[in-house]
């Protein structure tokens, strides 16, 4: 890889997660998402990255919130996203 260039991938992962109320308990299936980043530097004081998350677009759970049987919530974590970001130094 050129010296100039730096990259990477790898599994995010998180088990099965359970969740208690007063009397009732509920769970769901853990997930294992890829992302991956490219990054260029451009002159000693300007570097340019990419990065992919969730690169298989995976449906998952990613939080999930219980105040009682009636309000029992999941929130599903973010699809394939797509950053772009550069940074300066001086």
């Amino acid at each position: 890889m050129n010296p100039m260039m730096r990259g990477g991938s790898g599994p995010h992962e998180l088990c099965r997660t359970s969740f208690r109320g007063h009397t009732e308990r509920s769970q769901y299936t853990g997930y294992i998402v890829w992302n991956a980043m490219l990054g260029y530097k451009i002159t000693d004081d300007i570097d340019l990255q990419f990065n992919i998350k969730n690169i298989t677009d995976r449906y998952y759970y990613d939080a999930s919130y219980y105040a009682d049987p009636a309000e029992n919530h999941v929130i599903p974590g973010p699809g394939r996203t797509f950053t772009v970001t550069t940074s300066f130094r001086f």
